[in-house]
């Protein structure tokens, strides 16, 4: 998901200084770093979201595999709409990446326009849950994996969505790398210890764990380089 928000990299041109341009066209060597790492953490946030299948489709029959995948659809795509507002703002807050005021007022105007959507979503999500698992077939009762997957949208639109998008413009992709990492690495060895014994929704509830204890580290790491700006 994070996918679509390097390519406003772009935006970044100005924290960087350029040598005089050679004959290759190369960049300097802060810029192509700078690339680099976001090249890295698309792939690694890749893995993170392919992880949980991967785990499922080891562990489970393919009717649970199926159950996990579409109860997966709905409440993950939901998150395009904070992508779509974070793309179409993300020059804006390139330019202004060092002005303290300015991040602060973002953020709060995102969390006054996207919590009461994520209520509303999380709140429908939850009450429909037998309606929206029949959209794909009445072979399709069991809606416990969906809730969670709407607990990890709402985590999604609260914290991974922004600060990543927030961050980015700052400069600090790396740090959404080594979130990234820790991410795929608590997934990856909970999914071992707990799944042999488990059942799709323990890899749900692992899933959702992971991802909101990224976004908690990554809104902390947020907030501190935050706190520093003037």
């Amino acid at each position: 998901c994070l996918v679509g928000l390097y390519p406003y990299s772009v935006f970044l041109l100005h924290r960087f200084t350029f040598s005089k341009l050679r004959l290759n066209g190369r960049f300097t060597k802060e810029f192509w770093r700078f690339s680099m790492t976001s090249v890295f953490t698309i792939v690694v946030f890749n893995w993170v979201f392919l992880t949980d299948v991967f785990f499922v489709s080891k562990y489970f029959s393919p009717q649970e595999v199926a159950l996990y995948k579409v109860s997966t659809l709905i409440p993950m795509n939901s998150i395009f709409i904070a992508q779509v507002y974070a793309q179409i703002m993300y020059p804006v807050i390139c330019r202004n990446s060092s002005n303290r005021n300015f991040l602060i007022s973002f953020t709060k105007s995102y969390y006054t326009f996207f919590v009461p959507i994520t209520v509303l979503f999380t709140v429908l999500g939850f009450n429909f849950s037998r309606e929206i698992m029949m959209i794909f077939g009445e072979s399709y009762q069991n809606t416990d994996v969906l809730k969670i997957m709407f607990l990890q949208m709402a985590s999604s639109l609260l914290l991974r969505v922004p600060v990543g998008y927030l961050l980015s413009a700052m400069g600090h992709v790396s740090a959404s790398l080594v979130i990234g990492c820790f991410i795929l690495v608590v997934m990856v060895v909970s999914s071992f210890i707990f799944l042999p014994n488990g059942t799709v929704l323990t890899e749900a509830y692992i899933s959702l764990i992971s991802i909101t204890l990224g976004g908690i580290a990554a809104a902390v790491y947020y907030l501190k380089k935050l706190s520093l700006l003037k």
